[in-house]
């Protein structure tokens, strides 16, 4: 029997060795009762299957609606006797969740590797050229920003996203030894780096049109799919869908939410994107529309732009 089978009544996330189960009530101590249950029924599975479990690993986090009434928690979760420890985080697939869905730790980690990343190119920016520094910057850097951003990029607030954003300006100055204080709408453009204020929104778009377009559709998870198609009779009174390629966002999906942020951002994306031909297309248009949108000083006598006008940025990247 299949532990799905086993338990019913939660939703099961399993990859590899690491095992999540998700319940979801309204009282923290009828939920604990139901994990109880849930976890009594899992340990007769993993017995009869002769399978073990680390306890030591095992854990437990409770996530509560914003305002949400304060109940104080009698009960306890116990797996095989032993008391499982309350957290406040946990990590799932490289990506920390905090009780609040703030992914303060994660923007931390995010961040630490970002650091690590630009530290990388300080040691190597008067030893390699432009191409194996872009290389650097895309394995020590690229990868660590891009990783899951659809999941807290937008959560992060103005402060957060301008430290990810200086830490990205100050690789880019890197990869072109450019002075410290350099403008980097320029290196941005030259070097292809889309900022990473706008990579939420790409990303999102990104999201929908695989499942919007027929070709593609197929490829996305379908519980990734089956979340999005979620029916729901009531709709927003505010929200009007003037074609086809936008989508009605369900009453339940409250604002500030993953689906809800989504989907607005979909509905808000440029008409060229929803009527993209294919995924590779729709990356260019945005890539190339990210990279334009970049603003230039505005200064008149700016005297950065000054000390930069005997750079030749180009000449270095043909290099």
């Amino acid at each position: 029997m299949d532990l799905n089978n086993v338990n019913s009544e939660c939703s099961t996330i399993r990859f590899a060795d690491d095992t999540n189960f998700i319940i979801s009530g309204t009282c923290p101590n009828m939920l604990i009762k139901k994990a109880n249950e849930i976890l009594s029924n899992t340990m007769k599975y993993l017995n009869a299957n002769k399978l073990l479990i680390n306890k030591a690993k095992t854990s437990y986090m409770l996530i509560k609606p914003k305002g949400a009434t304060k109940i104080d928690i009698t009960e306890k979760l116990k797996l095989d006797g032993n008391e499982v420890e309350k957290v406040n985080s946990a990590r799932f697939l490289g990506v920390i969740f905090d009780d609040k869905l703030k992914f303060d730790g994660h923007f931390k980690k995010v961040k630490k590797k970002l650091q690590e990343g630009v530290r990388a190119l300080i040691c190597t920016r008067n030893i390699l050229d432009y191409r194996a520094k872009l290389l650097l910057y895309h394995g020590a850097f690229k990868s660590h920003l891009d990783y899951c951003c659809i999941a807290y990029l937008d959560k992060l607030n103005k402060k957060q996203m301008n430290e990810l954003l200086t830490l990205q300006k100050q690789a880019v100055r890197l990869i072109f030894r450019a002075k410290k204080r350099s403008h980097t709408s320029k290196l941005f453009r030259l070097s292809g780096i889309i900022p990473v204020t706008k990579l939420y929104e790409m990303e999102a778009t990104k999201f929908i049109y695989k499942f919007k377009n027929e070709l593609s559709c197929s490829q996305q998870p379908i519980a990734i799919r089956e979340i999005i198609l979620k029916k729901n009779t009531s709709r927003r009174n505010d929200l009007r869908v003037p074609d086809t390629n936008m989508m009605v966002i369900p009453q339940e999906y409250k604002k500030g939410s993953c689906l809800f942020n989504l989907m607005d951002k979909w509905n808000k994306s440029k008409e060229s994107y929803r009527m993209s031909g294919n995924p590779w297309i729709l990356k260019n248009i945005m890539n190339e529309d990210a990279l334009n949108e970049i603003e230039d000083c505005a200064l008149k006598k700016c005297v950065i732009c000054k000390s930069d006008e005997a750079r030749d940025y180009d000449k270095y990247k043909s290099k």
